[in-house]
């Protein structure tokens, strides 16, 4: 084949190839990019860690005081590599959140777009809060063979905002050498004083089912009420196994006149 031929060759090889690949990566090269980026996480982490598309992120694990100033969240997100130097950027950039003065609490959406990925910020804005920190310790039995787990905590005057702070689905409670079990997020803001003035409370849920039949399930829902300071306790069974939910509660450093007429 002489040296046109080849060139011709070459060049309707490449015309077919550029028809099998998306238009993205002709019009908007970073776009290609995340594009890569995204089937190169679900080929190699979406069974341990979800879909790119699914996965959420847990965000700050203590409560972010917000008051007239602005609040700046950064995000670093990295695909990790086999050694740090070949580590590549999924995600880098900076978020600004404000606060509008709101009267109630409330949930709100925004959305940040850095060059090779988009992510969905959910704040919940919550007023005249304190902090809850969780843990639980199994203090009798042991947690049933086969049986999954989730955890889950929120303030109950915001619907929709369940916040995990447990998950496990291989039967294997997560603990440490003291029997407390080990939560991904220990932290969740509470109303204390409700601008309707209607209780405000803790609600906290522990459902337990059975890997290999959906009859063996066991739910737990618990209620604390809110605190300035002190602790909270509660147990509940999951078959054999015992556990003791503590809630420690604290204030938050913000505006100390909200708390005036709070519940003690």
């Amino acid at each position: 084949m002489g040296g046109e031929e080849a060139l011709a060759a070459f060049g309707a090889r490449r015309k077919k190839e550029r028809e099998s690949e998306p238009e993205e990566s002709r019009t908007d090269p970073k776009a290609y990019e995340a594009r890569l980026y995204r089937l190169f996480w679900n080929n190699n982490f979406a069974a341990e860690c979800g879909s790119y598309e699914d996965t959420t992120l847990t965000g700050p694990t203590r409560a972010v005081v917000v008051n007239v100033h602005p609040v700046y969240f950064e995000v670093d997100l990295k695909v990790k590599g086999a050694v740090e130097s070949e580590d590549r950027d999924l995600s880098f950039l900076a978020l600004c959140y404000t606060c509008n003065g709101p009267c109630i609490s409330y949930v709100t959406n925004l959305v940040g777009t850095s060059k090779l990925s988009t992510l969905k910020f959910t704040f919940g804005h919550i007023l005249n809060s304190v902090e809850a920190t969780v843990n639980m310790e199994v203090i009798r039995g042991r947690w049933p063979c086969d049986y999954q787990g989730v955890s889950t905590a929120k303030t109950s005057n915001i619907d929709d905002m369940d916040i995990v702070m447990l998950a496990f689905e291989d039967g294997k409670l997560p603990m440490d050498d003291d029997c407390k079990i080990k939560l991904s997020r220990r932290v969740i803001c509470v109303e204390l004083v409700p601008p309707d003035l209607k209780k405000s409370k803790l609600m906290f849920t522990l459902k337990a089912l059975h890997i290999n039949d959906t009859n063996g399930k066991v739910e737990h829902y618990l209620s604390f009420k809110p605190k300035k300071n002190g602790r909270s306790h509660r147990k509940i069974k999951v078959g054999p196994c015992e556990i003791q939910v503590t809630v420690a509660w604290s204030l938050l450093s913000t505006f100390k006149c909200f708390y005036e007429e709070a519940i003690s």
